[in-house]
């Protein structure tokens, strides 16, 4: 069985990107020119693996990245124990390596508003090899290194990185770290999200929208010992000030997406017992 892992635009290119999940699926990014009408192989990933659906992002100018998720002792090209992350300046025609590093996954690849590029990685104690986890990021004309800013980089391992035009928005997924964190240029600050009621770094959070000037972002719950739940999220001033929209706990629902159309902002919600996907409108601040 082959199931969907990750799926991008490329707005400079005006072409899709698509990968598959472990369920037997092909270990290839494949890429389309037509909106999907058809699709063509871009590039083998690494140790035979896929990309997770934060594992991709371009510049401005339309240089693409993307990393690895999966087993990085598994076969495939690469060094046993490292996890790669690859760029592309022909929109996916070629590939060269960008880097590799000690890890297990790439959750996230994503470019922030300043140029940086930043790498969400993981899972501590997950590769017999190399238990690490944490956040790589290279500032533009620098070199890759690991982001150390009051052990939030280390802890977080974010499984999306989202951009506007002023601020970068990362979500978290590891429970130590605030369930969102941003970078505006020249720091790093928590930016949590989640009730008093729970503690404080327990929620997580893996995507992001923004539409008419507002950024959105759903939280989940589910570690040991405290209820499953989610938490649907809005801020009007770049990660100031959160206000709760909505809220289920004890529930087996769970947001997966959060997009927008006509500038309007949506969910989708997936039922873990049922399999049934739901799409909620009406959800604006």
């Amino acid at each position: 069985t082959e199931y969907g892992m990750l799926l991008y635009y490329s707005e400079h290119w005006d072409k899709l990107f698509a990968t598959f999940g472990h369920g037997g699926g092909k270990p290839w990014l494949y890429m389309s020119d037509d909106r999907g009408a058809s699709w063509s192989i871009s590039v083998g990933i690494p140790h035979n693996q896929t990309i997770y659906y934060g594992g991709m992002d371009e510049t401005d100018a339309g240089v693409l990245y993307f990393g690895n998720y999966g087993n990085s002792s598994a076969a495939g090209y690469g060094d046993t124990g490292y996890a790669y992350i690859n760029k592309s300046l022909d929109g996916g025609a070629t590939w060269s390596i960008e880097t590799s590093f000690v890890a297990y996954h790439i959750h996230s690849v994503g470019v922030a508003h300043d140029g940086t590029l930043f790498a969400g990685y993981g899972d501590k104690g997950a590769d017999i090899y190399h238990p690490t986890n944490g956040t790589m990021f290279k500032s533009p004309g620098g070199s890759w290194q690991n982001l150390t800013e009051f052990e939030i980089g280390m802890a977080a391992q974010p499984t999306d990185i989202f951009r506007t035009e002023n601020i970068t928005f990362f979500g978290s997924d590891g429970a130590k770290a605030p369930s969102v964190w941003t970078y505006n240029g020249t720091e790093y600050r928590s930016s949590v999200v989640g009730p008093t009621s729970a503690p404080l770094y327990s929620f997580y959070n893996r995507d992001f929208e923004e539409a008419n000037g507002v950024v959105y972002a759903p939280t989940f719950l589910n570690p040991p010992g405290l209820n499953k739940g989610w938490q649907f999220w809005a801020t009007p001033d770049e990660g100031g000030h959160w206000y709760r929209i909505a809220e289920a706990v004890g529930v087996d629902e769970s947001i997966t997406d959060v997009a927008a159309e006509d500038d309007k902002p949506y969910i989708l919600m997936l039922d873990e017992y049922t399999n049934k996907m739901y799409r909620i409108i009406n959800v604006e601040r």
